[in-house]
């Protein structure tokens, strides 16, 4: 009986103990979109054992603060962050390399799974996926 209760009283304990309010959120420093009232930053919300929860691109007005979150799978990676702007073309938008897909099947993504280039448009509204999610950037697969 005194088992049972230890049991008992130790998973209540745990159970109570890990909520949300100790997830960790690491953000990167704040880009300006050059050109624009906006900047962007990414986030990642890590739970209280440091698993990641969920990774986001954020995209802030700075004149009306409206915020826009593009949200990443969790187990993915976002590597860069460039902001592309030719004048003379009409062109600014911003490229995100990220690895979204587990192509492998094999326990989540890793540095063996492709790569996907994505471009935004400035203010997080039109998102437009370049690379097939097989896309390979040369590893030895």
């Amino acid at each position: 009986m005194k088992r049972i209760l230890i049991i008992i009283f130790t998973t209540f304990t745990l159970t109570s103990f890990g909520q949300d309010k100790y997830d960790h959120v690491h953000f990167n420093k704040l880009t300006e979109i050059v050109g624009t009232e906006y900047v962007i930053a990414s986030s990642e919300n890590r739970g209280k054992t440091f698993d990641i929860k969920s990774i986001d691109l954020i995209f802030i007005n700075t004149k009306s603060g409206q915020i826009r979150k593009i949200n990443f799978p969790t187990d993915g990676y976002m590597e860069k962050i460039e902001q592309i702007k030719i004048d003379s073309l009409g062109i600014n938008k911003i490229i995100v390399q990220v690895q979204t897909v587990d192509l492998d099947g094999k326990n989540g993504i890793d540095w063996l799974d492709p790569e996907q280039i994505i471009i935004l448009s400035i203010d997080g509204q039109e998102k437009i996926q370049l690379t097939d999610n097989n896309f390979s950037r040369g590893h030895g697969q």
